[in-house]
């Protein structure tokens, strides 16, 4: 897809990302899931003195969502890692540009897999806040954790990592029941933050056909099975197009790749997770930040 003339490159889209994503006030879109704007200062001041302000991921009192040092505690994953599936590295290792599982395999239904961050400690805390309470208000860091992410793909030299390159931001879809329950998609939510400051458009061609079971209240191999054929998409809205699968987190893949299955016609699919646990690996596969 064409981008309009003069419109800033994807590098210096990140590189102004954490400016605009800063506090930025923006109109209130409940179909977009876009933050109201900011409250009147003296309103403000006496809801801080009823109910002060706590850091997501710590608890602790304070005016930022996530704190500094909160933010310095969550480990980024950052390359060497698979360039199929994301999978980290062990920075002193010796090999090629894929694991072993994915040499193994011949065909996949993307073209990459990365997620931005190790999911636990303080962001596993600030996540589940995000999802089960609500806390709207972190999709913004959270968002910033992923741009963060993006910025080291393009300083490593990984390929299809330009923003500019991509033509759609996609969430993976909530079921119907379970979008009335929590009130909100948090994938849609980080996918506009994303949007806002990459200049990538949003779209929402995925659908669940059947509820499922939380996938986190399943073993691993159950996994695959438990979403398999969940969904459908409109195909006509991306075919052609690379799109840049979105969700807060990757733990066996099934759900995401099970997206890419259904976006058949699409030119390239990627997929971007703000997290995924470290399962069996060493601390030496992430690095915190600097």
């Amino acid at each position: 897809m064409r981008r309009a003339p003069g419109q800033t490159a994807g590098r210096s889209r990140v590189a102004r990302a954490a400016t605009l994503l800063a506090g930025q006030a923006v109109p209130w879109s409940k179909k977009a899931g876009m933050q109201p704007k900011p409250l009147p200062y003296p309103l403000r001041t006496i809801l801080d003195l009823v109910f002060p302000p706590r850091c997501q991921g710590c608890g602790r009192f304070g005016p930022e969502v996530l704190c500094g040092a909160c933010r310095q505690a969550i480990r980024r994953i950052v390359p060497p890692f698979c360039l199929r599936c994301g999978v980290p590295f062990d920075p002193l290792a010796q090999g090629g540009p894929l694991c072993a599982a994915c040499r193994r395999r011949r065909r996949f239904p993307y073209t990459w897999s990365r997620s931005a961050a190790v999911y636990g400690g303080v962001l596993r805390e600030a996540v589940h806040n995000y999802k089960f309470a609500r806390r709207r208000v972190l999709a913004w860091p959270l968002a910033e954790l992923m741009l963060e992410a993006i910025a080291a793909w393009q300083k490593a030299g990984l390929p299809d990592s330009d923003p500019a390159q991509w033509d759609l931001l996609c969430p993976v879809p909530l079921h119907p029941r379970r979008l009335r329950a929590r009130g909100f998609n948090q994938s849609l939510l980080l996918c506009h933050r994303l949007s806002q400051a990459l200049g990538v458009p949003v779209t929402e061609p995925l659908r669940r056909v059947r509820e499922t079971l939380p996938q986190q209240q399943l073993p691993g191999e159950a996994r695959p099975e438990n979403v398999r054929e969940a969904f459908a998409a409109e195909t006509a809205a991306v075919a052609g197009r690379r799109v840049v699968l979105v969700d807060d987190l990757w733990t066996t893949g099934s759900t995401l790749v099970q997206c890419a299955r259904a976006l058949r016609g699409a030119r390239a699919v990627y997929l971007f997770s703000l997290s995924r646990p470290l399962l069996g690996a060493t601390p030496a596969l992430s690095l915190p930040a600097r």
